[in-house]
């Protein structure tokens, strides 16, 4: 098989995608709360399977996951959600993108979508890998882990952030993260989604409650 590895450069803002260096993407550090508000929804599910497709056109393999949606923490996504993610093996031919999430059937697991700009039946990841986190157990506790191979994480410039340890490097790699208590990290993320809620239009004066 001949594969072929890209490097995410300009992709769209929703994705906050940077320039990345050598060993992949990098992408714009956010908290859990931040990529639930930018996401159009955001989804704890079981994966069904992938299915790679080439765009002859483009010249581009994109892999369409099904994921059964378990629980629709923001949006109304429906029972099922199909993600694309660039990359993946068609004929012979593999093209392997650089921080891309990666997807194994039967996995459990929290994503932040975004719908495509150019196909509303489908959603992307946000963040890349950033953006999905698998819920596991380990000793007996379910855990929610995030993989975070092939990116490094960039603070976004205009954000306040605590100041770095003399020495720190501006862009940090991390391979793995246990995010700790698949209990608390999901009520966590349900807390964020009612804060991302809209308030509700004031009542006009005169109107019957």
């Amino acid at each position: 098989m001949r594969v072929v590895t890209l490097f995410a450069g300009a992709l769209a803002v929703g994705l906050a995608l940077l320039a990345g260096p050598a060993r992949g993407a990098t992408v714009l550090r956010l908290s859990f709360e931040e990529l639930t508000g930018r996401s159009d929804a955001v989804v704890r599910g079981r994966v069904v399977g992938s299915t790679p497709k080439l765009n002859a056109a483009a010249g581009r393999i994109s892999t369409f996951t099904v994921v059964e949606v378990i629980e629709a923490i923001k949006g109304a996504p429906g029972k099922r959600v199909t993600v694309r993610q660039p990359g993946g093996e068609v004929g012979g031919i593999g093209q392997a993108v650089a921080g891309a999430a990666r997807f194994a059937p039967g996995e459990e697991v929290v994503l932040f979508l975004q719908r495509a700009p150019d196909d509303a039946t489908v959603f992307h990841v946000l963040s890349m890998s950033a953006g999905k986190v698998r819920l596991e157990k380990r000793r007996d506790a379910l855990r929610a882990v995030r993989d975070l191979d092939g990116i490094a994480f960039v603070d976004p410039p205009a954000a306040p952030r605590p100041a770095r340890p003399a020495g720190a490097p501006a862009v940090q790699v991390v391979s793995s993260e246990d995010l700790g208590d698949a209990a608390e990290f999901l009520g966590r993320l349900r807390a964020a989604a009612r804060a991302a809620m809209p308030a509700p239009a004031p009542a006009k004066k005169g109107a019957r409650p």
